[in-house]
């Protein structure tokens, strides 16, 4: 009998390409696993982890310690620009201040920064991320900012 399909690959990008181990790269069969993956991260040295849902979106989650952001890329509509040649990535803003500086997580060995405004809690990044791998659509419970603006839903 075949197994079902992932509902997503999660790849913990810490190491640089060349050095990134085949066990990085997991494939995820539920929203209750993606969040306790995502949670483990947490007790980790910060690092980039990314979530590809197939035919959907890929996040790209800063993990470790107390503080977490995400970005998701491509989100693309009818208000957006539908040029697959021009993707738009989108970082979820906190609700409250958490954060006075900006933080750094390690994406192949190299400083992948997220902005004071974009650090939040480790669970609501799991409850944006678990939003957007289900529904392939940014949740409307946070502001999300790119280089188009401010996303308007």
């Amino acid at each position: 009998m075949l197994s079902p399909q992932p509902l997503c690959l999660l790849v913990d990008e810490y190491l640089p390409a060349p050095d990134q181990r085949p066990e990085g790269t997991v494939p995820v069969y539920s929203a209750r696993q993606l969040a306790d993956l995502l949670r483990r991260f947490a007790a980790t040295e910060p690092r980039i982890v990314s979530v590809t849902v197939a035919g959907g979106p890929t996040l790209t989650v800063g993990v470790g310690g107390d503080l977490a952001a995400v970005t998701v890329a491509p989100y693309l509509n009818s208000r957006l620009d539908s040029d697959p040649s021009r993707l738009a990535s989108w970082t979820a803003c906190a609700r409250a201040p958490y954060a006075a500086e900006h933080r750094e997580y390690l994406h192949e060995g190299l400083a992948y920064e997220f902005g004071t405004k974009t650090l939040m809690p480790l669970e609501e990044v799991v409850q944006i991320v678990l939003f957007v791998v289900e529904h392939h659509s940014l949740p409307a419970t946070h502001e999300w900012v790119g280089d188009e603006g401010t996303f308007e839903l």
